[in-house]
């Protein structure tokens, strides 16, 4: 049962729509009331009301990042209970739509654009790894890409709901997880994931979901969908990936390199950190710009990049793309100035004529 249009929670917000529903809660556009701003209000579902297990993991959501302010991490508000008893946490409001939506419309980006989308969502994580946090959830519908008032795009990451926590009690870990339990999309679940070993899950967990992330952005498929659960898991486990260049050709080398490292069965052999990662995806974005501003230049002054030689003497595409081109204008030009070239020579030879006759006639007399 969702709120009404109108409600007022807590004398301070008013329930203007709703405008998700996920696993656990209902989300709703709202209003602050006093300060007019529109906020994302998240209500845990009532069938959880009971169950503290739920009623804990839905508070994780906002408890374990409410500190965290970063631009790529969904900013939390304030957490309550409804008049019914239901736990809920309000958020910012972002404009825009998740990866996931966007791959919906587009089916695959080009490399430049979804590597610049993990850039920024690779630079949230760190700053959750700093803190001890494992988001552990990572695929396309928990990346929001916010459309700024100057249209700017920022990346959001969201829903930490089965986030791995690690909170310092003296000397102790408290970690807010269950042994054994598979938490996570399973498509784009790691192997220790997927064997369910939560003493194996670290930064490197999320890091091989984004990998996973780009090879469906990158590609229009995901490399272990199966057609259930099980066979999904299986071949998380055990099948053989091929290249993201297998579905895409026209893909850089370097996102084939990128993609096959961060989705490594073998922990030891992905990116470490946030940062490696991002330095890779950086490299590649760059090197993309600049082919970019070569042909660019290049077709500022009609030479076919094709043609521009590496080394060695010019071939003659490259010559010939060099020399000007002969515009009609200047054809049109060329006849009357040959037209006056002769009448100046007339001219001249006539005045020489003249000027000769003149003085023969002169020293006759």
């Amino acid at each position: 049962m969702s709120l009404q249009e109108g409600t007022v929670i807590s004398g301070t917000y008013r329930i203007d729509k709703l405008i998700a529903k996920g696993g656990m809660g209902l989300v709703y556009k709202a209003s602050h009331i006093r300060l007019r701003r529109k906020v994302a209000m998240k209500v845990l579902l009532p069938q959880f009301i009971d169950f503290k297990d739920q009623i804990t993991r839905f508070l994780n959501e906002a408890l374990g990042v409410a500190d965290v302010h970063h631009r790529n991490i969904v900013d939390i508000m304030d957490v309550g209970t409804t008049e019914e008893g239901l736990p809920f946490f309000v958020m910012e409001f972002l404009e825009g739509e998740t990866l996931r939506s966007r791959l919906k419309r587009l089916d695959r980006m080009k490399a430049p654009e979804i590597a610049a989308i993990m850039v920024q969502t690779l630079a949230g994580l760190s700053v959750l790894h700093a803190r001890g946090i494992v988001h552990r959830d990572m695929k396309p519908s928990n990346i929001f890409i916010s459309e700024e008032e100057d249209g700017t795009e920022v990346v959001k990451l969201l829903d930490f709901g089965v986030s791995k926590f690690h909170l310092l009690e003296g000397d102790n870990v408290v970690e807010l997880t269950t042994t054994g339990t598979i938490l996570g999309t399973p498509s784009y679940m790691s192997p220790e994931q997927a064997r369910g070993k939560r003493g194996e899950i670290d930064l490197r967990t999320d890091l091989y979901s984004c990998g996973v992330i780009l090879y469906r952005a990158a590609t229009g498929v995901n490399p272990f969908r199966g057609d259930n659960y099980n066979e999904t898991i299986v071949n998380i486990l055990t099948a053989e990936v091929p290249s993201p260049s297998f579905f895409s050709p026209d893909l850089p080398p370097e996102m084939d390199r990128i993609i096959l490292k961060s989705i490594r069965r073998d922990k030891a052999e992905r990116y470490g950190d946030c940062r490696s990662f991002i330095d890779d995806l950086r490299g590649l974005v760059a090197a993309a710009d600049l082919l970019i501003v070569s042909r660019s230049a290049a077709e500022a002054v009609s030479i076919p990049i094709d043609t521009v030689p590496s080394s060695g003497e010019p071939s003659e595409a490259f010559v010939s793309s060099m020399r000007l081109p002969r515009s009609k204008s200047s054809r049109i030009l060329i006849f009357p100035a040959i037209v006056i070239v002769l009448i100046v020579l007339g001219l001249v030879l006539w005045g020489g004529y003249a000027l000769l006759g003149g003085g023969r006639d002169g020293g006759a007399g």
